[in-house]
């Protein structure tokens, strides 16, 4: 049986991500952007993905989480899975709850573990 954070990953990956683009004036152009990212990576071209949304994460937290999970998953980029967790610790401090859980389960299944910290920041 699949483990249920894990399974969650692949549900709220995509969905529910939006609003938590930036917005302001250019808000269009970075929900473009991101759209964009969204577009190559169903279409399975994680490359592509990676770079579009690489190009925006210090703007956008769900672009941040999404190039974490990347980064985890070597998916268009080589498996870098510190990397990943201190830019998904980048996102969930900022207060993203998809990458609070994503980190909660990074802590849990990858080394090294911290059921502890794992806890806490699934709990939120």
């Amino acid at each position: 049986m699949q483990h249920p954070v894990r399974a969650m990953i692949g549900l709220v990956f995509c969905a529910g991500l939006l609003p938590a683009c930036a917005s302001g004036p250019d808000g269009a152009e970075m929900q473009a952007t991101f759209n964009a990212g969204l577009t190559q990576y169903d279409a399975g071209n994680y490359s592509a993905a990676y770079r579009t949304w690489h190009g925006i994460e210090d703007v956008d937290l769900a672009a941040l989480r999404n190039v974490a999970i990347m980064l985890r998953k070597g998916q268009g980029v080589e498996k870098d899975t510190k990397a990943a967790r201190i830019k998904m610790e980048r996102a969930a401090n900022a207060g993203l709850v998809t990458a609070q859980a994503d980190l909660g389960d990074m802590l849990v299944n990858d080394e090294p573990r911290d059921v502890a910290a794992a806890l806490a920041w699934l709990a939120r």
